[in-house]
């Protein structure tokens, strides 16, 4: 959120916030796990296999090597079974969550909540209490790191393409 603060490509991040207003961010964890942040976003680095967010719309993809990757919003906690989900967590701390691919295991410890399964095709709503109710599936509104590429790649060209009409326009 702060100028000064601006990251680049390839930046290792050390464990703490990242905290940007709008745009997109892709992370890639050590242990394989890749999360597609997009803006507002107030999202933690608490390690190479846990993660917290506050605040965002993001898409992870969690291959076998990172499984048991531990995602925590206010009102729950996703334990990753070896998947992709993805996740809209709001500012008053209610929250969907969407199981695109495989399974994983949502709970909310501080209310006393078993364990919920939820497999591929799963969506569920996260109430401020941190309550958990169907919804309807939505997972085509979460980019995936496929789809940033692509975004990355346009726009590439897009610059390269007004470059040479500027170049061309000085001769």
């Amino acid at each position: 959120a702060e100028p000064s603060n601006r990251l680049s490509a390839g930046s290792v991040l050390p464990p703490g916030w990242l905290k940007f207003k709008r745009g997109l961010v892709e992370l890639q964890f050590y242990h394989g796990a890749r999360v597609v942040l997009e803006g507002p976003a107030e999202f933690h680095l608490v390690s190479d296999m846990a993660a917290t967010c506050d605040l965002g719309k993001f898409r992870v993809d969690v291959p076998p090597s990172a499984h048991g990757f531990k995602l925590t919003t206010p009102n729950a906690q996703v334990v990753d079974l070896g998947t992709a989900f993805g996740m809209q967590v709001l500012a008053n701390g209610q929250s969907d969550v969407h199981v695109l691919e495989g399974k994983i295991k949502m709970s909310n410890a501080a209310i006393g909540q078993r364990p919920r399964d939820l497999n591929q095709g799963q969506s569920v709503h996260v109430d401020g209490s941190g309550q958990l109710s169907d919804i309807q599936p939505d997972g085509k509104s979460f980019l995936s790191p496929a789809e940033v590429e692509q975004r990355v790649q346009a726009e590439s060209k897009r610059q390269y393409e007004n470059w040479r009409a500027f170049s061309a326009s000085l001769t």
